[in-house]
């Protein structure tokens, strides 16, 4: 059974939502990442559902094997010159980035509308970040976006074990 969910406005920004978005009411967090990004942002503050900031440890390396997964899908499309067919996972997936991103900051993206002051405000993130997403979003389907993306999930990840590394080292109280 899928069910309809009006995508608020503080998410409906081109290229990732304008309207109307569907899923699948049973899937799991995994299943998710491969359909919609913003998913549970989106229904944070409306549903009580799985929120992946509080639970970074399990949900930030599923964004990353789904990453890399796609990743290699997405060097074929280009390699064969499909820059249509790379669009939809291409935007999927920077959203993904950038929802990982938020939640490694432990909390949920609030607005796309302007992203690159809101991502600037973030204390773990990439070296420029509002600039590299700005160039991707402007060109999804184009090869040096992919290189951008790739290179954007390799830092992403460094700073997610860096965090991690540096949350276990501090005692609790």
């Amino acid at each position: 059974m899928s069910k309809h969910v009006m995508v608020p406005k503080e998410f409906q920004v081109t290229p990732f939502f304008l309207g109307e978005a569907t899923y699948d009411v049973p899937q799991s967090f995994e299943e998710a990442l491969h359909t919609v990004c913003f998913l549970y942002d989106m229904a944070a503050y409306n549903l009580n559902i799985y929120k992946p900031w509080k639970d970074i440890e399990t949900a930030i390396p599923l964004v990353y094997k789904g990453w890399k997964e796609q990743k290699t899908e997405l060097s074929s499309l280009f390699r064969l010159r499909k820059r249509n067919e790379a669009k939809i996972p291409m935007v999927l997936y920077t959203g993904h980035l950038i929802s990982s991103l938020y939640w490694m900051n432990r909390g949920p993206v609030a607005t796309l509308h302007d992203l690159t002051t809101e991502l600037a405000t973030l204390s773990y993130k990439p070296v420029n970040i509002q600039e590299r997403i700005g160039f991707i979003l402007e060109q999804p389907d184009h090869y040096h976006s992919f290189i951008q993306l790739a290179e954007l999930y390799e830092e992403a990840e460094k700073l997610f074990f860096k965090a991690m590394a540096m949350k276990k080292s501090i005692p609790s109280k």
